[in-house]
């Protein structure tokens, strides 16, 4: 099996050094132009695109790509637009998300969570032991995130949406509340009180009776997609120390990010018959 790695930050070519070092027959390219023909799998960056124009770290244009590949090719990427999916389904190409990858999102979620206490230290002029942390949300990111800040001995509030939630919690060591009791006990105590606030729910669970209450100089670190956890204008109009933090993986640990892609496409062409 043949594979081609396009373009992309230094994550991608820490990839394909990686995946080098695991199979034959691997390449690098800046550019598909002139190049995606005899390639079994076509491995695009993550995110594929980051202004919604072109492949990211390329000069190739999305709404062109799909028509440089050849048949029987499968592409691979991260967070791959749908109107590429779309365009490349049309054509008879198949293609997969590495997202689609429990495993991949785990490592993706462990990078995160450590590039975003890494950011907070930048920000924040306390010592972890002993801080009250709130974290909104209680996914991948945020079990994993509260694991590392409790292992830091901080005091950790998770504030969640389901029962099960509240039991893992309990079996960690660590507080718990409602995501919809969260700010509104005790007059706002839970996030009046948070040293620092850690969001990672892609939607604006901060509303206003909750961001009136939040010390201007309480870190708000938002590890969310759109539309994040706080509406900006809330932010402007409260001066709040918000801080929105994306792509931390191939910002923080590019190389750690490009084997987690490494072994994402490896373990998608060991299983390539099951997966797609």
């Amino acid at each position: 099996m043949s594979v081609l790695l396009v373009g992309g930050d230094v994550r991608q070519k820490f990839a394909y050094e990686h995946l080098r070092s695991m199979m034959d027959c691997v390449s690098f390219a800046d550019s598909c132009d002139g190049i995606c023909g005899g390639y079994g799998i076509i491995a695009l960056p993550v995110p594929v695109t980051r202004d919604g124009a072109y492949i990211s770290g390329t000069s190739d244009a999305i709404d062109s790509f799909a028509q440089k590949i050849d048949l029987g090719t499968t592409v691979l990427g991260g967070k791959i637009p749908s109107e590429l999916i779309n365009a490349l389904r049309d054509r008879g190409v198949k293609c997969f998300d590495y997202n689609n990858l429990v495993s991949f999102q785990i490592r993706n979620a462990v990078l995160t969570a450590e590039g975003a206490i890494y950011y907070l230290r930048q920000y924040y002029d306390k010592c972890l032991y002993g801080s009250s942390v709130a974290i909104l949300g209680f996914g991948r990111i945020g079990k994993i995130l509260a694991y590392l800040l409790h292992a830091h001995g901080a005091k950790i509030c998770v504030c969640a949406r389901k029962e099960s939630d509240a039991v893992w919690c309990r079996a960690m060591g660590i507080g718990s509340v409602k995501i919809k009791n969260f700010g509104l006990t005790g007059q706002n105590k839970d996030i009046s009180e948070s040293d620092v606030i850690f969001n990672t729910i892609p939607y604006n669970v901060i509303n206003e009776s909750l961001a009136e209450n939040i010390p201007s100089d309480t870190p708000v670190i938002d590890l969310a997609s759109e539309p994040y956890g706080i509406d900006g204008g809330l932010v402007k109009k409260y001066g709040l120390n918000y801080h929105i933090e994306a792509a931390i993986p191939g910002r923080y640990a590019p190389r750690s990010a490009g084997r987690a892609v490494a072994e994402a496409i490896f373990e998608i062409i060991r299983g390539r018959e099951e997966i797609l």
